[in-house]
């Protein structure tokens, strides 16, 4: 028992234990010879990182994105924001940032003082929608969901289905490269109909304990034990899906066993 113990306390994720996770992709939609580099963060539930997040800045810096997306759960509904405006006012001058809310965003009293940090830096917030940007010389296509708690808690009336055929239906026959930006990887097959090149999410938390190879992750929020999509990279048809696996170490879930937090960077080339 006591080797166990040992074993479970020396494996609990700490914000020290933060790894970088790369991909590497290729799309022949990518002609530029420099190709694209992005980075992926999610699920930091407005904690105060150490030093103001230099962890996480100088692994943004080290790697020298593109684009840096944030995939939801930023901020925190039980959490005061401050952690959050510390981390964007500290990553902002690295690269262009998007960003698309979590459930605990929606869980707020309210919304509107949620977007206001995001709009704060200028980022913009992508509620099923898309934008047309280049980077590199390459043309892409960025779309952002929206997360399905904003129904139960903001707009009875939202249809994530239909408000997505809406959004995302005409990107269908788009020749560019095109990236979804959505916080929970749950309803991932009904977005692969609209031929997302690459679908970015996090929600997760990684499964909270992974035992490789046994299992990838133990437990995901409405997914339930051994999640289908836990974290790290699946293939559904044409459509890769990366799923990051969160920083934050504290709550809502914790602790974290043998699963560090993580930021992706994914070059596709």
């Amino acid at each position: 028992m006591i080797p166990i113990i040992a074993f479970l306390f020396a494996s609990c994720a700490t914000e020290a234990s933060l790894v970088t996770r790369e991909y590497t992709l290729q799309s022949e939609k990518i002609t530029d010879g420099s190709g694209i580099k992005v980075a992926v963060l999610s699920d930091t539930h407005s904690q105060q990182f150490q030093n103001g997040g230099k962890r996480i800045v100088d692994i943004l810096e080290a790697a020298k994105p593109d684009l840096i997306f944030l995939v939801g759960d930023i901020i925190d509904n039980v959490l005061p924001f401050t952690g959050s405006e510390i981390l964007l006012s500290n990553i902002k001058h690295i690269a262009s940032i998007y960003y698309v809310p979590g459930n605990h965003e929606y869980y707020n009293d309210d919304i509107e003082a949620v977007f206001a940090v995001l709009k704060k830096y200028d980022i913009p917030i992508l509620r099923d929608e898309s934008l047309e940007i280049e980077v590199n010389g390459n043309s892409l296509i960025l779309a952002g969901a929206d997360d399905i708690a904003k129904k139960r808690y903001w707009e009875k009336k939202y249809d994530m289905e239909a408000s997505g055929e809406k959004a995302f239906s005409p990107l269908v026959e788009r020749g560019e490269y095109k990236i979804l930006l959505v916080h929970r990887p749950d309803y991932v097959e009904f977005y692969t109909q609209f031929n997302f090149d690459l679908i970015l999410c996090g929600h997760t938390h990684g499964g909270q304990i992974r035992l490789p190879p046994f299992f990838n992750g133990l437990y995901a929020p409405r997914q339930g034990f051994f999640p289908k999509y836990a974290g790290g990279q699946y293939q559904l048809g044409s459509t890769t899906l990366i799923i990051n696996r969160g920083i934050t170490t504290t709550r809502p879930m914790f602790p974290r066993i043998n699963n560090p937090p993580e930021i992706a960077i994914i070059e596709i080339q």
